[in-house]
């Protein structure tokens, strides 16, 4: 997806008007004080904004919030499996740890979609909050205020200074008030592309802050790139998997079997339909919450 004319190709079309402030500013400051500032700078505050590479990033993270859904569907699948074929104590803090795990990766979806409608919304406001600049410069009369040129008004500034009190008037009631007008417009337009631009960095900071264990920020990249290919990503660590004809879970390589069969867990027999509750270890279910998240 592309977003069409870039930002700075859009500022520098109505870059022309910019005259009218060069122009006009100075000889209304002449007279009274309009608070322009900067134009030209805040004017081209945000040139470098790429809508294009938003959009690509609107992409790549709508597509990663899919991949992460659907990953986080069969981790809450697979936790409802543990919950019917498993119980005693160890189990209790094993779905436990899995249930806030779930969560996590609840609150990581949701993030990375925000983020992903921030990227695609905002780009569309920029964009048009960047031509209202730029369409508005282009309206600008660069040739003079009230019918007079750049010339007469450098008169009716030296008139005035002289004493003319006519001139004096015109300045004050037609340059002044002009010039003071346009300044506060183009000033509240680029205003608002500062705000939108904000807004959408405030969001992804969000996101980031939200994905992935706390001090992890390549979450987002990592579900992003797994969007475009095969690669797994995610929002929570797996649950064991289950054969589904034993109910035995496949061995972990931190973790053992995670209390199914050989370290005293109950398991549901899938022939009987009956929950078999060995004798369990009281200790156990401690053991099992100090090894870590799931």
């Amino acid at each position: 997806m592309t977003s069409g004319e870039s930002v700075a190709a859009v500022l520098d079309r109505g870059a022309v008007g910019l005259r009218y402030f060069t122009l006009f500013v100075p000889r209304a400051e002449a007279v009274e004080g309009v608070g322009a500032g900067d134009l030209p700078t805040l004017y081209h505050a945000h040139r470098g904004v790429d809508l294009d590479a938003m959009l690509s990033g609107a992409d790549a993270l709508h597509g990663a919030s899919a991949v992460l859904r659907a990953h986080l569907l069969a981790q809450e699948q697979a936790a409802a499996r543990m919950a019917a074929a498993w119980t005693g104590v160890a189990a209790d803090a094993a779905l436990t740890a899995t249930a806030r795990r779930l969560d996590h990766g609840r609150d990581t979806c949701a993030a990375v979609t925000a983020a992903a409608d921030a990227l695609a919304s905002g780009s569309a406001v920029i964009r048009d909050a960047v031509r209202a600049q730029a369409e508005f410069t282009l309206r600008l009369d660069v040739t003079g205020i009230g019918g007079r040129d750049v010339a007469d008004i450098d008169r009716a500034l030296a008139a005035a200074a002289d004493g003319d009190a006519v001139q004096a008037a015109w300045l004050r009631e037609v340059l002044v008030p002009h010039v003071r007008a346009h300044v506060l417009a183009l000033t509240d337009l680029c205003a608002l592309t500062t705000f939108v631009v904000d807004g959408v960095q405030r969001i992804l900071s969000r996101a980031v802050d939200t994905v992935g264990p706390p001090g992890d920020e390549t979450v987002v990249a990592e579900a992003a790139a797994a969007a475009a290919g095969p690669v797994p990503v995610v929002p929570v660590e797996p649950a064991p998997a289950v054969d589904p004809e034993t109910t035995e879970a496949v061995p972990d390589a931190d973790h053992g079997t995670l209390g199914f069969g050989a370290t005293g867990g109950g398991r549901r027999d899938r022939a009987a339909a009956t929950v078999v509750e060995p004798s369990v270890d009281d200790d156990i279910g401690a053991e099992l919450a100090d090894a870590g998240p799931l």
